[in-house]
């Protein structure tokens, strides 16, 4: 048995449960992030202050899977979760 954490674009959760289902795996824990990133701060208004905010809103999937499933489900995830930019 192997444990995977991955951590994806919240916009991606439903395709990977999906791809994840599709192959057998039911069960997962998700919890909610935020992560620092650099390359995406961007500025808040708050009354009249601005702010610089440097955290960015993530998903984190825990799942544990058989060590012959551990390949195929690396390989949906990184399918389903891709988005072509950064992160």
């Amino acid at each position: 048995m192997k444990q995977l954490k991955v951590i994806i674009q919240p916009e991606k959760l439903e395709a990977v449960k999906k791809a994840l289902s599709d192959i057998g795996l039911k069960g997962m824990n998700v919890v909610r992030i935020d992560g620092f990133a650099q390359d995406r701060t961007r500025k808040q208004r708050v009354r009249s202050s601005e702010y610089d905010i440097d955290l960015v809103r993530m998903v984190k999937i825990e799942t544990v899977v058989e060590d012959t499933a551990v390949q195929p489900a690396i390989e949906v995830i990184t399918k389903a979760a891709k988005t072509g930019g950064f992160g």
